[in-house]
């Protein structure tokens, strides 16, 4: 394997994590009951917690729409704007990016109307709030085995760290 198909696989993969690490952040800054019912649809077993928190609070939308994923009536749910879609992949992705570079991307990606002042401020909402959420799961039981690479970008280059890096 070359050199180039090495930086192609990894970059495929970098992109392929981006993507997750972006819906997972979006779950924790703005949360909505279809992305719940979302996840759970596509495992069971590892939101029975979630599941028996719906029931035990009543909550019968998230059922109807559990229901529908599962049928295959609705295929994806659409809780967020592509704009929060595209800022939260670029965070993911690189979460050391400059906001005038974040912005250009932005604009390349047909949003022109924000501002790299915008830009930041949602950046260091997003943070507040998504560490604020997963405390929160985290105190009510629920363990990340992952390093999240938007929240836990401080720590990355913590030299204790037993996970594997790429150069």
């Amino acid at each position: 394997m070359s050199d180039n198909e090495l930086a192609d696989a990894l970059s495929h993969f970098e992109r392929r994590r981006a993507e997750k690490e972006a819906f997972e952040l979006l779950a924790w800054v703005k949360p909505t009951g279809r992305m719940i019912s979302h996840l759970a649809a596509q495992d069971l077993k590892g939101y029975k917690d979630w599941i028996c928190r719906a029931a035990e609070e009543n909550r019968r939308g998230f059922f109807v729409e559990l229901g529908m994923l599962l049928e295959g009536k609705r295929l994806k749910p659409d809780p967020w704007t592509k704009l929060d879609e595209d800022i939260a992949f670029i965070l993911c992705y690189d979460p050391k990016i400059k906001s005038t570079d974040a912005v250009r991307l932005l604009r390349q990606l047909g949003h022109p109307s924000i501002s790299s002042l915008a830009f930041k401020q949602k950046k260091y909402n997003w943070k507040r709030a998504a560490i604020k959420a997963r405390k929160k799961l985290e105190s009510k039981g629920v363990q990340f085995y992952a390093k999240h690479s938007f929240l836990d970008s401080d720590n990355l280059d913590d030299p204790d760290d037993e996970t594997i890096k790429f150069a």
